[in-house]
């Protein structure tokens, strides 16, 4: 298990605890729902984390169909540079305390413990995170 840690205070950020198995993005497997949390408690699916992209912190982006995969897949052509890390995510929560319960993490796999600040105002779309990534897109606070 590998640790990252670095929470800090900003009025238009909030904190993170992710816990998942960083994955490649060619790894993505949108059809696999074994691992999704099922409980409703925390958010759970596939993940980027863009690192540092605002000065509010990460942007954490879920990806939700095979067209956010598209972008991510053309970030370059686009003249996007900046670090992306992509997860399979059991345990995603915003603010506030997490509990879980370590029998429902898989055995087989490094799970990595993420927390920091994410901005606020993330691209909702794919259309939205192609416009981010030519630096057409604008965040709203």
């Amino acid at each position: 298990m590998k640790i990252r840690s670095g929470f800090v205070s900003n009025s238009s950020s909030s904190s993170f605890v992710l816990i998942g198995e960083r994955i490649k993005l060619e790894d993505i497997d949108l059809t696999d729902k074994s691992f999704i949390n099922k409980s409703g408690k925390y958010d759970s699916g596939y993940y980027a984390v863009i690192s540092e992209l605002s000065e509010d912190g990460d942007t954490i982006i879920k990806i939700e169909d095979e067209s956010y995969i598209d972008v991510f897949k053309k970030s370059n052509e686009l003249g996007f540079y900046a670090n992306m890390d992509f997860y399979k995510v059991f345990y995603l929560q915003y603010e506030g305390g997490m509990m879980f319960n370590t029998k429902n993490l898989p055995l087989d796999t490094d799970v990595y413990i993420e927390c920091g600040q994410c901005a606020q105002g993330e691209p909702d779309s794919a259309e939205d995170l192609e416009e981010m990534m030519k630096g057409e897109y604008w965040y709203e606070n």
